[in-house]
């Protein structure tokens, strides 16, 4: 049964990107996420590749109550990081590379509800390396697991695997070659994670967003779309054309 409700991806709190230039404050990255709490949003993604993301969130998760805790859900990743001197990211899919970022991002976060692998390619999928790390994970307490894809290939190889409840991949106008990955995963009962539904801050007209989210909205699946915004006015206005939508159908 279809269940979609958006989510926050959170890659502006911590770098530039997209048609995001500027870095948000530790203070106003705290308003952003706690307004959008306020406003309905359980669902937040980050990763050690976005910069002091996941600081600025763990900052804003300690300060809900244990009940608000629960009703968020923090998802992360790993297998990509972030050299705050040169400002790039780089791949490291090693088994000490994978083990040192749950790690790391479990002190920052305080716990991980989901994590991720992040920059996945069929040969990562299937090697020791990320099933070790997994194993190690779950020790730490991490129950739930995901992939982030962009090729067909590893959409086929990560529905095959059984501890991966989560496919996160792009899908908008502009990415719908993506769109064979995303008919795979809804057919095999994957929860799916939309990332860049309006392609990176390129779409967008509030008409061309309300077409962005309708386009999404025509999938049948369990997950989240999430928004890449970290200005609480884009986030109002999602918030109301995506709700405009679901009182529409």
């Amino acid at each position: 049964m279809k269940s979609v409700a958006l989510g926050c991806g959170l890659i502006s709190l911590g770098r530039v990107w997209g048609t995001h230039s500027e870095f948000l404050s530790d203070d106003d990255a705290f308003l952003f996420l706690n307004k959008a709490f306020e406003m309905g949003i359980d669902f937040f993604d980050t990763a050690p590749s976005y910069g002091d993301s996941e600081e600025k969130l763990g900052r804003f998760l300690r300060s809900l109550s244990d009940g608000e805790r629960d009703s968020v859900v923090a998802a992360t990743k790993f297998g990509e990081m972030w050299n705050p001197v040169t400002e790039k990211s780089y791949c490291d899919h090693s088994l000490n590379g994978l083990i040192s970022s749950v790690e790391n991002s479990l002190e920052k976060l305080g716990r991980i509800d989901i994590l991720q692998l992040h920059k996945t390619s069929p040969e990562i999928l299937q090697s020791d390396a990320f099933l070790s790390a997994v194993k190690y994970a779950r020790k730490l307490g991490v129950l739930s697991f995901g992939v982030s894809i962009t090729d067909f290939e590893s959409a086929q190889i990560a529905c095959e695997l059984d501890f991966v409840d989560w496919i996160q991949l792009p899908y908008n106008k502009n990415w719908m070659d993506q769109e064979q990955s995303l008919d795979w995963v809804i057919g095999h009962n994957k929860k799916v994670l939309i990332n860049r539904p309006f392609d990176s801050g390129k779409i967008l007209s509030q008409e061309n967003m309300k077409k962005a989210f309708e386009l999404i909205w025509k999938k049948d699946f369990e997950g989240y779309v999430l928004t890449g915004t970290s200005s609480i006015k884009h986030l109002e206005q999602n918030i109301n054309i995506w709700r405009k939508i679901l009182n529409d159908k």
